[in-house]
């Protein structure tokens, strides 16, 4: 199917029509164009035209049409290739962005206790079509204790981001009476299992009672199978919060958990983090999380949202997980 070059026209015009009448082409021996519609495979209607010129020399046999007609269903063929591909992107980067609008919305500010700094940040995943379950969270209980989660829901595709939605709802209207981290997870596990929410999920939930005492703040904190919260005094250099990490939620529902004490004194700091802070393709996490302390030591001295920034910018050439941070400093003054 091809037709001469004549005028403005569409390639449905061009469909089912043959012959090459004189067209202008330059100034050169090219007196005679060709277009030759370009059908995909798969596609009813052309999405293109090929347009050959013609020396007014060149015989016009059938095999030379033939040879014309090959060419154009080839370039047909790249052409639909091409197209597909810019669609699956498109459609692709779309529910990335729908699946990255909904984490954000979601990532709240954070409370702000008196006598209590604390500073978020979130950074999805540099692979492409990357989207996760990680994310953070500080809110005030009944009683007026702050509560304080990071959390990641295993995958990276839109249902970890719905998942991870569902998980941090349920987590935040179960702790909003307790007063125990532990029973928090507990109960958390429970209604997971009975609710059919069955994504792997870690978690570090953190209780800071109400009241200081002598600028003291008690915190009480329980561990899922995350990693451990960092510890940096203000009297200098940074340590894991050590208790042992009990097991991830979903895994086994009605696993017993603990909770833990920890004194924040004024001054003192505790960053929680998601493993796509330290986790790496080669390396172990024994190294990474020395690379952590390290890091986190030279940089204590920073303003606390300053601090977080850095750390997302040093590892942001690198990192393969999305990445929520949630760090938090007690006036040095007290309070």
């Amino acid at each position: 199917m091809r037709t001469a070059l004549t005028g403005r026209q569409t390639a449905e015009d061009l469909d089912g029509r043959w012959g090459a009448v004189p067209a202008e082409i330059g100034d050169g021996p090219v007196r005679t164009a060709v277009a030759l519609p370009l059908t995909p495979p798969g596609r009813s209607a052309a999405v293109g035209v090929l347009v050959l010129g013609l020396s007014p020399h060149l015989v016009q046999d059938q095999a030379y049409r033939t040879f014309q007609e090959l060419v154009a269903n080839q370039v047909a063929g790249v052409l639909g290739d091409t197209l597909a591909h810019l669609a699956e992107r498109a459609a692709a980067e779309t529910s990335r962005t729908m699946s990255e609008a909904l984490q954000r919305s979601l990532l709240t500010d954070p409370v702000e206790p008196e006598h209590l700094h604390i500073a978020v940040r979130y950074r999805p995943a540099t692979t492409e079509a990357e989207i996760g379950g990680d994310w953070y969270d500080a809110f005030r209980g009944q009683d007026g204790a702050t509560w304080l989660v990071v959390g990641d829901v295993a995958g990276h595709d839109q249902s970890a981001a719905a998942v991870m939605a569902q998980v941090r709802n349920l987590l935040r209207g179960i702790a909003f009476t307790q007063h125990s981290p532990a029973r928090v997870l507990e109960a958390l596990d429970a209604a997971m299992a009975g609710l059919g929410v069955d994504r792997l999920t870690s978690a570090v939930v953190v209780r800071v009672e109400p009241e200081p005492t002598d600028g003291v703040h008690r915190l009480r904190w329980s561990n899922a199978g995350h990693p451990p919260p960092l510890l940096v005094p203000a009297t200098g250099g940074a340590v894991p919060v050590g208790a042992r990490v009990e097991r991830i939620l979903g895994a086994v529902p009605g696993s017993p958990r603990t909770d833990h004490d920890l004194d924040l004194r004024p001054g003192d700091g505790l960053l929680l983090y998601t493993d796509g802070l330290v986790e790496r393709r080669t390396g172990n996490l024994d190294d990474a999380q020395a690379w952590l302390v390290g890091h986190v030591v030279g940089l204590r001295g920073l303003p606390l949202a300053q601090l977080c920034d850095e750390l997302i910018a040093v590892v942001t050439d690198h990192a393969e997980d999305d990445i929520a941070l949630l760090a938090l400093r007690s006036d040095p003054h007290g309070g």
